[in-house]
This record gives structure tokens, sequence and C-alpha cells, in this order.
């Protein structure tokens, strides 16, 4: 019973080493974390944005 997981964002195929996303809306959320992160960051320690 082999069952295709398909991505929780746009419904395509996500490879088996991906849990809820397919590779392209991975790489999205991935750098809108790394961007939200960055804002925290330079806010945190003063910087300015």
């Amino acid at each position: 019973m082999n069952r295709t997981k398909k991505c929780v964002e746009c419904g395509s195929y996500v490879p088996p080493y991906q849990n809820f996303f397919c590779e392209e809306c991975w790489e999205k959320a991935l750098n809108e974390k790394l961007k939200e992160d960055e804002k925290k960051k330079g806010v945190k320690h003063g910087a300015k944005a």
C-alpha cells in the first residue's frame, strides 16, 4: 500500500525525505522563517532595520 504524500500548501508531490511540503513550498517557508528570525534578532539587539 504505497501512498503518495501531497503538499499541504499546493497539493504537489512530496518527496520521501519531506513530511508536509513539496520542494518549492518548503524553500518558500524556510526563506520566510529566516527573514522573520533576522528581523527578531535585529530588534532584540537594538540594530536599526
